[in-house]
């Protein structure tokens, strides 16, 4: 999936490890696996 979503070595770790990534990375992520943004993420009540 890196390959595909054209995503880093970096990247993937900071996803893996519950980091903050760039909206673009998400979308290029969701172009990849053909899903919308909101398939693969959630807002939490912690941040609104």
């Amino acid at each position: 999936m890196m390959e595909k979503a054209k995503i880093s070595k970096s990247t993937f770790y900071k996803m893996k490890n519950g980091q903050n990534i760039r909206t673009d990375v998400l979308l290029r992520i969701c172009n990849a696996l053909d899903c919308y943004i909101e398939e693969i993420m959630e807002c939490s009540d912690e941040y609104r």
